[in-house]
C-alpha cells in the first residue's frame, strides 16, 4: 500500500499519525498549532475528523441527547462544539501540504467522506466506531484511495465475521488494519499488542497499532512487533477539556516516541554483522589461546597444555583441540601465546 509517495509495509520506515481528534476542542488556532508540533516532531501525518451531524445522529437524538443516555447527552454536544468547518479543513490541509506532512481525516459519514474526497485526501481512515457499517465501507472502497481501518469496539466474532467482506472490498494493496482498545486510557493488560499479528494474517495486509493507552514503552514495542503504521492521540495540552486528552501524548512526548520508534527501526536487521567496535573490544577484552605448561622442542601437546588469557589477539581459543596432541617444533614458556609457528605451520593465525 502506498500513501502519496510513501510506501506502507515492513520494507518501509513505520508510517507515524498523530492524531488530533478532538484535542483541538473546536479552537481553528489550536489546530494549526497541532499540525506546527505534529510536523516538528517528526509525524508523518496529522489526522483529523469529520462529521456530519445531521448525517450521523439520529433526528431525535439530537434533539433531545439526554433522552438516550447520560453519555450521549455529554458527547453530542461535544461533538457539536469541537466540529471543524470545512473551510478550516481545507485550511489545515494546505498547511500540511505547505510542511510537507500528510493531511489525515476520518470520515465518520458517507457527507463527510464526500468532502474530503472533494479536498483531495491522500487516503481514507474508517474508524473502530464505524469498523461495521459496510455502507460507509463500500463508499469508501469506490474511493479507490488506500484506506486504514481500525478495530477497536468490537469482538473477535465479529472482526472475523467482517475480514472477508474488507478482503474482497479492498484487497491486500489497498488496505492496512489497526489494532486498537478503544478504552481512554487502555490498561496495560488490555493492549494484547501480539494480536496485532493475528489481524495482518487474518486480513491478510499490513498492521498497524493504534494505541490509547498511557506512556510510550507499548506503541514503540508494536514497532518491534512488525506494525507498518502506528497511530497515538496527541494534545497540546492534557488539562484541556475532552474524552481523549488523557490517552493523549504531549509534544514532548510525540516527540520522543518518535524518535524511539526510529531508533527501534534502525536496530531491526536480521543479520550478524561483525564491526569494527565489536573487532576492538574482542581485542581488548577477549581471550586467546595461550600456552599452559612449559614445553621442549620435539615434544607432543596435550589438553592440558593450553589454557586460556586475555587480550583476544592471537589464536582463538576455540580452537584449542587442532593443535592438542601435535609435536612442537621449538620450546615454548607458559604463560605465552600458543603461535601456528610453534609447530611449523605458516605464521599468521585468526584473529
Amino acid at each position: 500500500m502506498k500513501i502519496g509517495v510513501r510506501g506502507i509495509g515492513p520494507e518501509y520506515p513505520c508510517y507515524v499519525i498523530l492524531e488530533a481528534g478532538l484535542n483541538h476542542c473546536g479552537n481553528f488556532s489550536r489546530a494549526m498549532d497541532m499540525v506546527k508540533v505534529a510536523k516538528d516532531c517528526g509525524a508523518d501525518a496529522v489526522k483529523f475528523q469529520k462529521r456530519s451531524m445531521k448525517d450521523l445522529y439520529r433526528a431525535d437524538v439530537l434533539a433531545d441527547p439526554e433522552r438516550e443516555s447520560h453519555s450521549i447527552g455529554v458527547y453530542v454536544p461535544l461533538l457539536r462544539d469541537c466540529e471543524l468547518t470545512e473551510d478550516q479543513h481545507q485550511l489545515l490541509s494546505d498547511k500540511c501540504a505547505e510542511l510537507g506532512m500528510d493531511y489525515l481525516c476520518s470520515a465518520w459519514d458517507i457527507p463527510s467522506l464526500d468532502f474530503l474526497e472533494r479536498l483531495g485526501v491522500l487516503a481514507h481512515k474508517i474508524p473502530s466506531a464505524c469498523f461495521g457499517d459496510k455502507f460507509l465501507a463500500c463508499a469508501v472502497a469506490a474511493t479507490e484511495k488506500p484506506t486504514i481501518i481500525s478495530t477497536g469496539m468490537h469482538e473477535l466474532k465479529e472482526i472475523e465475521q467482517m475480514a472477508p467482506f474488507y478482503k474482497q472490498l479492498f484487497g491486500s494493496d489497498r488496505l492496512a488494519v489497526m489494532h486498537c482498545v478503544s478504552s481512554y486510557p487502555t490498561a496495560n493488560k488490555d493492549v494484547n499488542l501480539k494480536f496485532m499479528r493475528w489481524l495482518g494474517r487474518t486480513f491478510e495486509t499490513d498492521y498497524g497499532y493504534s494505541g490509547h493507552e498511557r506512556g510510550i514503552p507499548i506503541t514503540v514495542a508494536a514497532v518491534a512487533l512488525g506494525a507498518s503504521i502506528i497511530e497515538r492521540h496527541f494534545t497540546l495540552d492534557r488539562t484541556l477539556p475532552g474524552p481523549d486528552q488523557a490517552a493523549s501524548l504531549e509534544p514532548h512526548g510525540c516527540e520522543t516516541m518518535i524518535r524511539h520508534i526510529r531508533a527501534v527501526e534502525e536496530a531491526l536487521g536480521d543479520e550478524k554483522t561483525f564491526n569494527r567496535g565489536e573487532f576492538m573490544a574482542r581485542e581488548t577484552i577477549g581471550k586467546a589461546l595461550t600456552w599452559a605448561l612449559d614445553h621442549a622442542a620435539g615434544e607432543m601437546t596435550m589438553d592440558e597444555s593450553f589454557t586460556s588469557t586475555s587480550p583476544g589477539y592471537g589464536i582463538p581459543v576455540y580452537e584449542w583441540e587442532k593443535y592438542s596432541g601435535k609435536v612442537l617444533v621449538k620450546d615454548v614458556k607458559a604463560g605465552t601465546l600458543v603461535g601456528a609457528g610453534d609447530f611449523g605451520e605458516a605464521q599468521g593465525g585468526s584473529k
